[in-house]
């Protein structure tokens, strides 16, 4: 179990393009999938190649989201460039976003995303696709 910490900030770059939690689905056989599993072991992956540069907060917590999302390749040239680092208001929605990154980091980065007490998400149009996550202890 990673050490607590109570003053420091965690940052946190994911070279992904976002994800978003998408909803459970019933299968025919009557058990329930997540959809999402795929995309949440992709993201574990990468966050265990950093795990000793992460450790667990104490609650209650603080958590920003920068959801660098990628410009439409459908777009002419012209205006992939006048869409970078504007704001992207199309989906995925911001609460989706939110609630996939805070399932990934329970158990890294505190025990259980119940803990999180602020939390913010801003999409962004990039041509540099990540996810920027920063957590803090708040007072």
């Amino acid at each position: 179990m990673p050490q607590t910490n109570k003053e420091e900030r965690i940052n946190i770059t994911i070279p992904y393009a976002p994800f978003s939690q998408k909803r459970h689905r019933n299968s025919r056989w009557g058990g329930v999938y997540d959809p999402s599993a795929p995309d949440k072991e992709l993201v574990l992956a990468y966050l265990q190649t950093i795990k000793n540069t992460l450790y667990i907060i104490e609650p209650p917590i603080g958590m920003e989201i920068w959801a660098y999302m990628p410009i439409p390749k459908s777009l002419s040239k012209k205006k992939q460039l006048e869409l970078e680092g504007t704001l992207q208001f199309k989906k995925p929605d911001y609460d989706n976003i939110g609630k996939f990154y805070g399932d990934v980091l329970e158990g890294l980065c505190y025990s259980n995303d119940s803990h999180i007490s602020f939390s913010t998400v801003h999409k962004i149009y990039s041509s540099n696709p990540r996810v920027e996550i920063r957590l803090w202890h708040c007072d």
